[in-house]
């Protein structure tokens, strides 16, 4: 995983002043919700007789939202050129 790039993202240090990295979920299902007022994304997982084991819910605006889009779309298509 990268170091954090952004300074002015702060992230927590343990004992040994190293950045506390964040938790990973694979998931094999996303969903997605979308208000005027909210996006919500669930990545889960799910077994082959659909039941869910794992998951995470990631809200944010529908600003935050178009950016993320935004910043996908750029990147998946430099993949795929």
């Amino acid at each position: 995983m990268k170091k954090n790039q952004n300074p002015r993202i702060k992230f927590p240090k343990d004992a040994a002043g190293n950045e506390i990295q964040l938790g990973e979920l694979y998931s094999n299902t996303v969903q997605v919700r979308a208000t005027n007022f909210e996006v919500e994304i669930r990545h889960l997982l799910v077994d082959s007789d659909g039941l869910v084991k794992a998951g995470s819910n990631i809200r944010m605006s529908p600003e935050a939202a178009a950016g993320l889009a935004n910043v996908l779309n750029r990147q998946v298509a430099e993949v795929m050129d």
